[in-house]
């Protein structure tokens, strides 16, 4: 296989949060970086992308800096190319910052004269390019003006750039991210600030029922019930958070950071405004008939000020405005 597929391979198993150091018991990993050894001992071209993708495993070595030290310098038209120029200046960026093997001064020094080139030698003709050479600028906290539009001028109808690879190159700049942050969302855990499901199961407070339903659509089509004892005081955030525990479809996403705090997400179903479809929150009166909203109450509170009594009955209701 092909050293840059080989690379490509493993970037898919990082961004999928795949370990590729054992892939089926093979260290893909160390067969790239056996690879590498083998292109520097018979001087062949390698190409930065390769070198990248053992920086985002941590496996770059004192001589990778050198031969991409010379790419970055190299007079060859085909390796001063904008693609391969910017693709070189990711994979230095990276190594500086995981593995110091640049100085500062050496680092700074290769920056200035990428910027000085980009900036001289006009906007590039293509999507590929012009997407490679953003997200270098973007991780140098430095822009060329008009080059984000000219990418979003590539889009196309089914908001695709016309290929996979362009597209592949193109989403990271739409996010204002790059190649170097590809497996950063692993391991990461979404957290409403989880109350531990011992603490609010071992208690010395008297015990209450509490019924909290998730709805779907108007008129219904789908609903989820969940029935909890929980102690009395205890707040309907808290048996949000009990509920999540027991079932991953209670699952809820809470902006805290406003005066109201809002849940904007359940069960991986968030807020859709295109569509007019927001979870609201409603207490529902004893004997209710299930699926007749007339009869609900919407609340309109600070949902973390919110205490139910003995028998409440919530439903966070998905549906148009």
């Amino acid at each position: 296989m092909k050293l840059t597929d080989l690379a490509l391979y493993i970037n898919a198993l990082l961004a999928s949060c795949k370990d590729p150091k054992n892939f089926y018991g093979e260290n893909l990993v160390n067969t790239l970086r056996n690879g590498v050894n083998s292109a520097h001992r018979e001087t062949t071209f390698v190409n930065p992308s390769v070198y990248l993708t053992l920086c985002l495993n941590n496996a770059t070595t004192h001589d990778d800096t050198r031969k991409l030290h010379e790419l970055f310098l190299s007079r060859n038209a085909a390796i001063g190319r904008i693609d391969i120029q910017a693709l070189t200046m990711l994979t230095i960026t990276c190594i500086y910052r995981n593995k110091n093997l640049f100085s500062e001064s050496a680092y700074d020094g290769l920056r200035r004269k990428f910027l000085q080139k980009m900036n001289t030698g006009g906007l590039p003709g293509n999507v590929y390019e012009a997407s490679l050479l953003v997200q270098a600028l973007q991780e140098l906290e430095s822009t060329l003006p008009g080059l984000p539009e000219f990418i979003l001028k590539q889009q196309k109808e089914d908001g695709s750039f016309g290929s996979i690879l362009a597209t592949y190159l193109a989403l990271p700049v739409l996010a204002g991210r790059s190649l170097l942050q590809m497996n950063e969302h692993c391991g990461q855990r979404f957290s409403t600030d989880l109350a531990p499901i011992e603490v609010l199961k071992n208690t010395k407070r008297r015990r209450m029922y509490v019924q909290y339903s998730l709805n779907y659509d108007y008129p219904l089509e789908v609903t989820e019930t969940i029935n909890m004892r929980v102690a009395e005081g205890t707040k309907f955030l808290d048996v949000m958070r009990l509920a999540q525990e027991i079932n991953p479809k209670f699952r809820f996403m809470l902006d805290g950071n406003r005066e109201v705090p809002v849940v904007y997400s359940i069960g991986g179903i968030p807020n859709d405004a295109e569509k007019g479809k927001y979870w609201t929150l409603y207490l529902a009166p004893s004997g209710r008939v299930k699926g007749e909203a007339g009869r609900l109450a919407a609340y309109s509170g600070n949902i973390k000020q919110l205490i139910p009594h003995a028998g409440d009955e919530f439903v966070f209701w998905m549906k148009s405005l």
